[in-house]
């Protein structure tokens, strides 16, 4: 299930990176939002990408700090490429202070997972059922 989740959430973003403003409901409802909402909005939504990813690969068996790496690695990956399709969106603009933005929640989340004092604990909330599941 953490892949699952950590995927579905990707597509989630990757839909919120498609919307073009003032097109549709969606699109009327992100026209509404103040530019600084939706730039800021990028540190909470790729740091709980990062830790979504760190879980699931956690909870299928990786190391926990090679499962972090890799899964901060992804979500920069992730980003610039999100980045990149939302540029090919009419109204909607590549810009790097959103790749900063994304970098900065990764780097977060990278530094709270390090720093819990409690972090096996924090990362097996996301990993149980994903180990249970792959048990035989």
């Amino acid at each position: 299930m953490g892949l699952t989740c950590a995927l579905l959430y990707m597509v989630l973003l990757g839909v919120g990176a498609t919307i073009a403003p003032g097109v549709g409901v969606a699109g009327s409802l992100l026209a509404t939002v103040p530019q600084a909402v939706t730039e800021y909005s990028h540190v909470p939504a790729y740091g709980l990408l990062t830790w979504l990813l760190t879980g699931s690969l956690y909870g299928r068996g990786w190391p926990e700090r090679t499962a972090l790496w890799v899964a901060a690695a992804a979500a920069m990956v992730f980003g610039v490429w999100m980045e990149i399709l939302q540029g090919l969106v009419p109204g909607r603009v590549v810009e790097l202070g959103d790749v900063a933005f994304n970098a900065i929640g990764i780097g977060l989340a990278t530094l709270l997972i390090e720093a819990a004092p409690g972090r096996r604990f924090c990362m097996s909330l996301i990993a149980a059922h994903t180990r249970g599941r792959n048990k035989p």
